[in-house]
């Protein structure tokens, strides 16, 4: 419930700060999660760079429209520094690719056990 009373302001912006403490705490377990974090595929790694740089970003964002300027400049060095770790490890990891067979593997091996059969034994 909204107050004009100057302590209704003040209830307001303390709640208002301790949200925006909680996202930052948050961001940073994140990021420190991300240093823990071992992808499977360069796939996994970009996707995480994609999803943690998004919400670093934003909240870079917020923080230099509060004029914060502090809290913008140890974002965004988080930011990079945590995306170029997951870019360097993902470049070590394999590229997941899609492969299409002609026939189902389970054919595929039928038909090698049969040429093994048909080919006469030295």
């Amino acid at each position: 419930m909204a107050s004009d009373a100057p302590i209704g302001g003040a209830i307001a912006t303390v709640q208002t700060a301790t949200v925006t403490l909680c996202r930052q705490a948050a961001l940073l377990s994140l990021a420190n999660a991300c240093a823990d974090w071992h992808p499977s595929s360069s796939n996994d790694a970009q996707a995480m760079r994609t999803r943690i740089g998004g919400m670093l970003d934003d909240a870079a964002t917020a923080a230099a429209d509060a004029g914060s300027d502090a809290t913008f400049q140890a974002l965004r060095s988080l930011r990079a520094q945590v995306l170029q770790d997951l870019a360097n490890r993902g470049a070590r990891m394999p590229d997941v690719i899609t492969v299409t067979r002609n026939v189902p593997l389970a054919r595929a091996g039928a038909g090698v056990a049969a040429l093994r059969q048909r080919r006469p034994r030295a």
